[in-house]
């Protein structure tokens, strides 16, 4: 993300994860809650920082800590 964030949809981000070999967060299923819960975090975390990457006062203005404390 932080090379192609600015160029690539986030759907494009999740695509690529798949194919290296990740779950594919795009699609979480309700049968354990913590697989989910650890699932859904790990989506957020991925739409948070999609955002930090594409924001114009993100990447490249300030650091992710200093970013995701100011839009929290």
């Amino acid at each position: 993300m932080i090379l192609n964030g600015k160029d690539v949809s986030k759907e494009d981000v999740f695509i690529r994860q798949v194919a290296l070999g990740g779950k594919d967060l795009r699609i979480i299923k309700q049968k354990d809650p913590t697989q989910d819960k650890a699932a859904l975090e790990r989506r957020e975390f991925i739409d948070r920082f999609y955002e930090y990457v594409r924001a114009s006062d993100g990447l490249g203005v300030q650091l992710w800590s200093s970013w995701i404390k100011k839009s929290a």
